[in-house]
């Protein structure tokens, strides 16, 4: 007869309460029930302010606002175990890998790894060629002597990971690690989580808002409004090469990257740059690589927040659709080869689409021209500030200071993605000239 599988994680009837018996007090997560078995890759799902990151954070002993229920590690009994034997179980169970890294500023890469032991009283050479055999691996060895500042944020999460692997863990417990990353350094992270969980038979516990990650997992835990909307099984799992393709890490795939980030300005507004950045970025490197159809693209800023999307409004959507179409994007996934097609009274388009204040025939037909001169580098910045709050019997637009400052921004925007795209064209010529 077979032995039954024991789940290493079992949650019963969780309850959590912050500020319990306060004015303040909020139900954050509602009688939550699941299973995680050693070995599955799970993650956790939802969007903003659902209660994934709650459930990890007590999942890992990091917090404790348990009201009622149970929550089993290894077969210890958290909420009632004591303060040392969470940390034993911390020590020997568990790696964690944050989104903003966690790095310690003024110690060097070498010793942020070593920390956990360090921690644990393991100061001495063992440890150390622990630490490089950690970094080794992610491929970040040649780092180690360097202070975190001085890398990029792909390496820096390949740092987080090697510390949260020192300690031998049985699980991985990742919160959003690639929220803060571009999209190539995104695949690699995702790439090392999935051989962590299929080579070494760790078990991962992921936490996402974004549903391109779903499919690498065996499990995905759904969460809304703090309640277990359900648990999915994935019969269909995949890779990140399978899901993304073999991303090749070429100068294209970092001008891809670059024009991604500059599209962001045209899509998004003021603070949604820093909340949703990364996301839209991501989504538009996807398209560019021709891993989404158009029709993906447009469903992922229309889609409810519940399901991955941004929930933009249809008109808001529409806009968007406009104006990438008016890049050519529909059509031209490399666009920038084709760039020369848009005349200036498109990029006027453009820009006008975004400013919020409506230019005449005359105001546009002048703004054709000077941008034109401006495009060219005949015409400065400043000289092109002062065309726009100039009078019209001297050639100008008559805009007040606050609509020429607007007009101003989104002109610059506009040029920065210029830039980006002249800067593609350059490389490409300069790498067809390369012998075969």
């Amino acid at each position: 007869m077979l032995e039954q599988r024991q789940p290493i994680i079992k949650v019963e009837h969780l309850n959590v309460v912050f500020d319990e018996g306060t004015p303040k007090e909020t139900h954050v997560l509602k009688d939550i029930s699941v299973e995680i078995f050693p070995g599955e890759y799970v993650i956790i799902f939802g969007p903003s302010g659902c209660g994934k990151s709650t459930l990890l954070y007590h999942l890992a002993g990091l917090d404790n606002n348990i009201r009622d229920g149970k929550i089993t590690i290894a077969g210890v009994d958290i909420a009632s175990a004591s303060d040392n034997e969470v940390l034993q179980i911390r020590k020997k169970k568990m790696g964690m890998v944050f989104q903003a890294y966690n790095l310690i500023p003024t110690i060097k890469v070498l010793y942020n790894v070593c920390l956990p032991l360090f921690f644990w009283g393991e100061n001495n050479k063992d440890t150390i060629e622990k630490a490089e055999a950690k970094l080794e691996v992610l491929g970040v060895l040649p780092q180690k002597n360097k202070l975190p500042s001085s890398l990029s944020g792909g390496q820096q999460q390949r740092v987080a990971i090697a510390r949260a692997l020192i300690t031998e863990p049985d699980i991985i417990i990742a919160d959003e690690p690639v929220g803060n990353l571009d999209f190539k350094s995104a695949y690699d992270v995702l790439t090392i989580l999935h051989d962590l969980n299929v080579k070494q038979k760790k078990t991962i516990l992921f936490v996402t808002h974004d549903m391109n990650y779903l499919p690498f997992a065996d499990k995905v835990i759904f969460l809304w409004g703090g309640t277990l909307s359900k648990v999915e099984m994935n019969k269909n799992k995949m890779t990140p090469q399978e899901k993304f393709g073999d991303i090749d890490k070429n100068k294209v795939s970092e001008i891809n990257q670059k024009l991604a980030s500059s599209l962001v300005d045209f899509v998004l507004e003021g603070e949604e740059k820093d909340v949703l950045g990364k996301r839209v970025e991501h989504k538009l490197v996807q398209f560019l690589m021709d891993m989404i159809s158009w029709d993906e693209l447009m469903s992922f800023f229309s889609s409810p927040i519940r399901v991955g999307g941004l929930g933009f409004s249809p008109l808001r959507v529409k806009k968007i659709e406009g104006l990438l179409k008016k890049m050519r994007m529909e059509n031209n996934l490399m666009f920038f080869k084709y760039f020369h097609k848009i005349d200036r009274n498109d990029i006027v388009d453009i820009i006008s689409h975004e400013i919020g204040f409506t230019l005449d025939s005359m105001q546009r037909e002048r703004l054709a021209e000077i941008i034109e001169f401006r495009v060219s580098d005949i015409v400065t910045e400043e000289s092109m500030s002062k065309f726009l709050i100039a009078p019209r019997e001297e050639k100008g637009l008559s805009l007040s200071k606050d609509d020429a400052v607007i007009l101003n921004e989104k002109i610059n925007i506009f040029l920065n993605l210029l830039q980006t795209i002249k800067s593609g064209e350059k490389q490409q010529q300069e790498e067809n000239k390369q012998p075969a």
